[in-house]
């Protein structure tokens, strides 16, 4: 599980990101957490985890939580650019071939 992108479900919402350490005492940690927010027509991350988080923190550790599994390929994609976006990382634009 480490280095995984994961989704991690709690009683307040749904937050993805990369596992750093796992463990039945402490809890999952994940670096680069985004919390998952919807509006009517759309899915996105907040910059934070909490409404009164700071701005895009490094880590977060969940000590209590539902339960984690592996986190949709297409969101595990968006995290990834988007936490490029947000870190100063500049990720090359994905080509796609497109065959008869």
């Amino acid at each position: 599980m480490f280095g995984s992108i994961v989704t991690v479900m709690t009683t307040m919402g749904e937050y993805v990101g990369k596992v750093a350490t796992n463990d039945s005492k402490t809890g999952i940690t994940l670096t680069h957490p985004r919390m998952i927010v919807m509006n009517e027509e759309n899915m996105g991350f907040a910059n934070g985890i909490a409404m009164t988080s700071v701005d895009m923190p490094k880590t977060v550790t969940f000590s209590s939580y539902i339960f984690v599994t592996p986190t949709d390929e297409e969101v595990a994609a968006a995290w990834e650019q988007h936490t490029a976006e947000t870190s100063g990382i500049v990720m090359p634009p994905q080509s796609k071939i497109i065959g008869s």
